[in-house]
């Protein structure tokens, strides 16, 4: 990722657009919903005639289960929806060329119920004479405290280098 380097320097705030795709929130990634069964209304059993009587018998249509597994009308049965997702990527100061940000849960969706996976970003610098730090953040702002809580507490702090 290119930043300019007085941003590295002084540390700073950079919204990020991490792409389409992440966990349908109507299905929870599974691609399928829970329906009560139209047969047997979840009981999981039906009352057939027997005789002069009636037997209770396991429900042919969800094997006795009571539900029905239905693709989600969201998602198409994929899982995952096609909204672009946004976030905070918070650069430490004195990040140089080539160090590594981990922004936590910003990666690709997970598969099946796995939650998503971390994005790496190898941070690559450029010199440019008009670049500022971004408002709001003083020189040294990790830990300064802001109206979202400290800035240490927020995700894409350098992780190794």
């Amino acid at each position: 990722m290119d930043i300019p380097d007085t941003l590295a320097a002084d540390g700073g705030r950079l919204t990020l657009d991490f792409g389409v795709g992440g966990h349908c929130p109507v299905c929870d990634g599974k691609g399928m919903l829970r329906q009560a069964c139209w047969m047997c209304a979840g009981r999981g059993s039906i009352w057939q005639p027997l005789g002069g009587g009636f037997s209770a018998q396991g429900c042919p249509s969800c094997s006795g289960r009571g539900f029905v597994a239905a693709t989600c009308p969201a998602c198409a049965g994929s899982g995952r929806h096609g909204k672009h997702r946004q976030g905070l990527l918070v650069i430490a100061p004195h990040a140089r060329d080539g160090d590594v940000v981990r922004v936590a849960g910003a990666g690709q969706p997970g598969v099946g119920d796995g939650p998503p996976g971390d994005l790496l970003l190898t941070l690559r610098l450029f010199a440019t004479p008009e670049a500022e730090p971004a408002p709001g953040l003083a020189a040294g702002g990790v830990g300064q405290e802001t109206g979202e809580g400290l800035l240490s507490d927020q995700l894409g702090f350098l992780v190794y280098e």
